[in-house]
């Protein structure tokens, strides 16, 4: 089915559509749609510590997210 057609069918069936929960969830799936398409633009610093990060990573230098709530238990019992 072409763009074109396909638009339009899916415009006559939220037309009849009588159930606010489907309308809501195909308004949440157009959000997200928008969403995964938004650019982010960073500065150079920010551009620096996200490639330091990505560094870290490829270099093994992180903490697992259950190394992180082990330490964090850890500290705070002292």
């Amino acid at each position: 089915m072409a763009t074109k057609e396909l638009k339009a069918d899916l415009i006559k069936k939220i037309q009849d559509t009588k159930e606010d929960y489907i309308l809501e969830e195909v308004s949440r799936l157009l959000a997200f749609e928008e969403e995964v398409g938004e650019i982010y633009n960073v500065n150079d610093e920010q551009r620096r510590l996200l490639n330091k990060s990505m560094k870290e990573v490829e270099d093994g230098e992180y903490l697992t997210d259950e190394e992180v709530q082990k330490e964090t238990k850890e500290w705070l019992k002292k």
